[in-house]
């Protein structure tokens, strides 16, 4: 704030000097078909006047193009090259328009004349007028038919005035008014809305007279639209800034430069304005806690949308992304490899995207039209985010996602297409110091996000019996910031992410891992493994880097193929999709993957006493190779037989001292037994609990990673093995354990 006052106090900075323009960017769109080599067409055109100027005009089009004067105003006329059989045209200009007001003498009946046609008093003496119009279902106005009737009646000359009412907030109204020839000046009046020697800025003048606008052979049609924006900058804007600005550091010149090469001005203000909208995301996403579909592209579509409008730019999108939501099942179902797929749904993407603004230009629609400057790349990652959440979360998580990021794209719009907004930044480009200076304190920020406090209301909210405080709580922010920071070192989260590694690891000190039967790194070595797969009676293959318990098949060999666990059939054509789209980088963001094959845990029976379906786990969370909190997932039907809890899975807490099970939580809820089979399981005490404990803390000091997941499971033979670790454990444990992990880990922390 101080470069700023210093800069309006001491360098005498005009802050007033990129005031909103009241200038309109107005594009008249030509479509002509049946072209001969001899067709032409004309169209009357705007010109300056004492009360609008015209400029910035720029034509474009694959026809001839001169102007010529008539008697109504300047016209346009287009004609064609040999062997066009059509054209699209586009003519566009910048207006500037004043309001006018006149002061007309009482001698002159004209004001009462006005007033009693507007008030429907005046009864019209006959017709002398045919209706001026754009096209067919522009009809001319009836009260100002009558009053420029009524002025030529008391000897007023008057004429027709044909033209466009502007807004920055609706399509151009084509209109016609009137002008009276008054004391040596024309006056106008528009009778029809109540202006009486007046005419607002918004009135945009193209010609006079009763003739039409467009006249053109008659073996061509001709179809023309409209449309218009203010831009709140324009470079006509910035050069007048430009002027009042002191020498030292004049920020406009600067801008003025990149223009001058040709770059477009929405290009510029996308490059500027891009820095406030990821703020805008990163504050959602770590203080408010909301997921989007990626990091920064809630950002990128809302600065990509500025030319279309928050309506085309919310609505294209969520149509797009739900129409390849639809397109995704089949894909799904049909088996295809997983990047062949992507490109399928890059493909209908496209195809979408060029129906939209097909349609924008066979209707008029130029907000739909619009559609088409969005990015294609943005649509496109933004379809396969929503394919991922589809295929791994299910639609209503997918949904959920889906409304998060709409709200996120609409509030980046909202705020980065505010003037004011675009107007500090364009003249204090210093505030993007203030921008830096906000990440960096949201990068520090380690409280809870918003949405956690709905996360853990049942811990802080009364709704259990030991009511923690949300002070001991632990959230991502501070898990991530301090916990994993200060205790995991960057090149060592490696070893946890990359399964094969880390077994290897814990293989060497003589931990029980599930045995490894193989690993495929390459499609080709699918075909050279695979009659060792066909030896394997049971087995499980999954990736090294896969997440969230994605992309894994526990099979049974049976007959020409394998089952599993839930008793759906498998057939070895799509047992090698599922290896070469692991390979392919299907469940992994590094690109390519490692499909592993190992040894397939039959649950203990002490799990299948309480349900018989799925495979169990045991998530023990350690701290400086302390164990601080342990719980047991188990599968229910909602899950599908996977022990992930945001799949579906119950949560139970476990007494580290006893291993004995607490209540559970499932579905906000906590509970004593399982909601499908029924067992009541509080107090059970799980199998082999001295023999996990041993596991995890040696686990825990042999690995170079201080903060832990561990996950174990219980083999009906023999006993337990690590099934894999993890360097950023969830937090939903504290609330299946009724009791935050701030504190504990605050024990098992350094002094």
């Amino acid at each position: 704030m101080s470069i700023l006052a210093y800069r309006v106090g001491i360098q005498g900075y005009d802050v007033n000097a990129l005031a909103p323009d009241e200038g309109y960017e107005v594009q008249l769109d030509f479509v002509v078909q049946d072209l001969t080599n001899e067709t032409s067409f004309t169209s009357y055109l705007p010109q300056s006047d004492n009360r609008q100027q015209i400029s910035s005009v720029d034509y474009s089009g694959p026809m001839l193009f001169f102007t010529e004067a008539h008697e109504g105003g300047i016209k346009g006329v287009w004609k064609s090259e040999p062997n066009r059989s059509s054209a699209k045209i586009s003519y566009r200009f910048y207006a500037r328009i004043q309001d006018v007001a006149y002061t007309v003498s009482p001698d002159t009946p004209i004001n009462e004349i006005a007033l009693a046609v507007y008030e429907g008093t005046y009864t019209p003496k006959k017709s002398i007028i045919q209706p001026a119009s754009y096209s067919s279902h522009r009809a001319f106005p009836a009260r100002n038919e009558v009053f420029l009737e009524a002025a030529e009646s008391v000897n007023i000359q008057g004429r027709l005035v044909n033209g466009l009412i502007l807004s920055d907030e609706a399509p151009p109204l084509p209109h016609t008014w009137i002008e009276v020839f008054i004391d040596e000046e024309w006056i106008p009046f528009d009778v029809q809305k109540g202006h009486f020697a007046s005419l607002p800025g918004t009135y945009l003048s193209i010609w006079k007279g009763a003739e039409t606008m467009i006249s053109h052979a008659e073996e061509a049609a001709v179809e023309y639209s409209f449309s218009v924006q203010k831009p709140r900058i324009s470079k006509q804007a910035i050069h007048k800034a430009k002027q009042a600005q002191p020498t030292a550091f004049n920020p406009f010149s600067v801008w003025l430069s990149f223009l001058d090469t040709g770059m477009p001005l929405v290009s510029l203000k996308i490059l500027l304005l891009i820095p406030i909208a990821a703020t805008i995301v990163a504050f959602f996403r770590n203080l408010i806690g909301f997921e989007t579909y990626g990091v920064f592209l809630p950002a990128l579509i809302a600065v990509s949308g500025l030319h279309a409008g928050l309506i085309p730019t919310v609505g294209g999108f969520l149509l797009i992304t739900l129409l390849v939501a639809l397109v995704h099942s089949p894909l799904e179902r049909s088996g295809l490899l997983y990047v062949p797929k992507l490109a399928l749904l890059l493909l209908t993407v496209v195809t979408l995207l060029m129906g939209l603004s097909y349609i924008g230009i066979r209707m008029g629609w130029s907000e739909f039209f619009s559609l088409s400057l969005l990015p294609l790349v943005i649509l496109a990652i933004s379809a396969e985010k929503l394919s991922q959440h589809l295929k791994d979360e299910g639609a209503l998580k997918a949904m959920q996602v889906m409304g998060m990021t709409l709200v996120v794209i609409t509030v980046c719009y909202l705020i980065i297409s505010a003037h004011a907004v675009q107007w500090l930044i364009f003249s204090f480009p210093e505030t993007m110091i203030l921008i830096c200076a906000v990440n960096l304190w949201m990068g520090h920020w380690i409280g809870l996000r918003l949405t956690e406090y709905r996360r853990f209301r049942w811990l802080a909210g009364g709704k259990t019996e030991y009511n923690t405080k949300f002070s001991n709580i632990l959230g991502i922010n501070r898990r991530n910031r301090i916990v994993i920071h200060e205790t995991n070192n960057k090149k060592h989260v490696a070893i946890a992410d990359d399964k094969v590694l880390s077994k290897s690891i814990l293989t060497e000190y003589n931990i029980p891992v599930p045995k490894t039967h193989l690993t495929i790194s390459e499609v080709r070595e699918i075909r050279e493994k695979w009659d060792h797969i066909l030896q394997l009676e049971t087995f499980v293959i999954k990736p090294a880097n896969g997440k969230k318990g994605q992309n894994i098949l526990v099979l049974s060999k049976e007959n020409d193929g394998w089952v599993t666990p839930g008793g759906r059939f498998v057939p070895e054509d799509e047992l090698k999709r599922c290896i070469a789209d692991i390979v392919l980088g299907g469940s992994s963001k590094k690109g390519s993957d490692t499909a592993i094959v190992e040894y397939r845990i039959e649950a203990h029976p002490f799990f299948t006493a309480i349900y018989a379906n799925g495979l169990p786990d045991i998530r023990v969370i350690t701290h400086n190779d302390t164990i601080v909190q342990a719980m047991l997932r188990l599968p229910t039907n909602d899950s599908d037989g996977k022990a992930n809890l945001h799949q579906g899975a119950l949560g139970i807490g476990i007494d580290i001292q006893t291993g004995q099970l607490k209540h559970g939580f499932y579905d906000g809820e906590y509970i004593t037994n399982h909601p499908d089979s029924g067992v009541h399981f509080e107090g059970l005490t799980l199998p082999y609990w001295d023999i996990i404990l041993g596991i995890c803390r040696f686990t825990a000091e042999i690995l170079p990673l201080k903060f832990l997941g561990i996950d174990i499971v219980i083999d009906h033979e023999k006993g337990p093995f690590i099934l894999e670790i993890n360097a950023r454990p969830g937090l939903q444990i504290q609330n299946i354990n009724e009791e935050g992990l701030r504190p504990l880990i605050n024990k098992t922390s350094p002094v």
